[in-house]
């Protein structure tokens, strides 16, 4: 239709007039095919592309294997601070029970209460230990020992429950014949212990914590010499 129309508007026009327009149509025409031919070119190669489904599946498995490495790392990392704070804690409350005694002027004691039994089987959920500190009444003979207000350390529960900690099984502690009170550390009021020779090896009293969360066997040891000092140590 539309090459009948320009050719009835050609032959309206004189012969040259003719030729003028029928050239300017042309080059016209040529330059909307081409114009035409480009719009179609960048069109299609601007259509944006999917991705396949191999691609999506390889960014899948690489997005898990990063995110399952580090969950593994950061409840290790959770583990280790929670084995720490405990350490220190344990630490701080041999000082605390020292202190008392020394200021008191009367027996004060750390007594280990619970173990957990199985402190390698990697239930961070099943963690153990506890232990107290009491006070002796020496008005009374024998001597007795109550428990000191906020005095009561439990690992399992309360606020001072550490997830992922346990304490290790130590061996039997005698304490002091004198004072009827075993597995217990015993401090003097002059702040030196009054444990039996045979409660100590190497010259001190150990006191073993465990990270349940971690993959090796990674433990920090409270160790409390005669004198009544403590200090932490790492491994076994």
């Amino acid at each position: 239709m539309k090459s009948l129309r320009t050719k009835d508007i050609l032959h309206s026009f004189p012969g040259s007039s003719r030729r003028v327009l029928s050239e300017h149509s042309q080059r016209s025409l040529a330059v909307s095919s081409r114009n035409a031919r480009g719009m179609i070119l960048a069109t299609r190669d601007e259509v944006p592309r999917g991705f396949t489904l191999l691609e999506v599946l390889m960014v899948v498995t690489i997005m898990a294997v990063v995110v399952s490495t580090t969950a593994s790392d950061m409840s290790q990392l959770m583990g280790r601070f929670r084995l720490n704070g405990a350490a220190r804690e344990l630490a701080s409350v041999v000082e605390l029970c020292r202190f008392q005694a020394i200021s008191a002027n009367v027996e004060f004691a750390l007594v280990l209460v619970e173990s957990d039994p199985e402190p390698g089987d990697g239930n961070t959920r099943s963690n153990r230990g506890r232990y107290e500190v009491h006070r002796a009444d020496p008005s009374t003979s024998p001597v007795t020992w109550s428990v000191t207000n906020d005095g009561i350390y439990d690992f399992a529960q309360g606020p001072n429950e550490r997830m992922g900690v346990s304490i290790e099984e130590w061996h039997v502690l005698q304490g002091s014949a004198s004072h009827a009170l075993s597995d217990a550390v015993i401090f003097s009021p002059r702040g030196y212990l009054l444990n039996a020779a045979g409660d100590f090896t190497g010259g001190v009293i150990r006191v073993v914590l465990r990270n349940k969360a971690a993959q090796f066997v990674e433990q920090r040891v409270v160790r409390i010499d005669k004198g009544g000092n403590v200090q932490i140590a790492a491994g076994g």
